[in-house]
């Protein structure tokens, strides 16, 4: 009987830790901030808006108001089976004129990076891919979002329009 000898190299190549660029989730926060309060411009006066963008349904409410910060939820439903539901909690701070993600589909507390693979699946830099789906969202909604006819609380602008610039 012959025997096989297996050796193990270690080639000395280890993957490098995933580090967050702060500057560019900044930057990106800065950029969904002034997207948002685009989307919902009248978010001071009013707690809810309410857009269509095909067969989706979004409602943004106003969860919490301080001097400084405003927390959102953000709820999209779609009466298409290839849609799937998508939930967000905001926070804009706007001394610093920034929106945090803080809730991804009910997952809260995203570290800025994790080891990968991990647990519960996160990606390396699953905190910048959570702001950057937003930062693609709020572009999209802002592309092609409506705001339905019912809907008393809009402004002339939308109901003339429709569409938001």
């Amino acid at each position: 009987m012959l025997g096989v000898i297996v050796e193990r190299v270690d080639s000395g190549l280890r993957e490098k830790p995933y580090k967050l660029s702060l500057s560019s989730l900044h930057a990106l926060c800065e950029s969904n901030y002034l997207k948002f309060l685009r989307v919902f411009r009248d978010y001071q006066n009013s707690n809810e808006r309410v857009l269509m963008v095909g067969d989706s349904r979004i409602v943004l409410t106003v969860t919490e108001r301080a001097r400084y910060t405003t927390t959102f939820k953000a709820v999209q439903v779609s009466t298409s089976p290839f849609i799937k539901h998508l939930e967000l909690e905001l926070r804009a701070y706007h001394d610093a004129r920034m929106l945090e993600v803080l809730a991804f589909q009910q997952a809260r507390f995203i570290k800025g990076s994790y080891r990968y693979p991990n647990s519960s699946m996160h990606q390396k830099n699953e905190k910048l891919s959570q702001t950057q789906f937003v930062s693609e969202w709020l572009s999209h909604l802002l592309a092609i979002a409506q705001a339905p006819t019912r809907d008393v609380h809009n402004d002339l602008k939308w109901l003339q329009g429709g569409v938001l610039d």
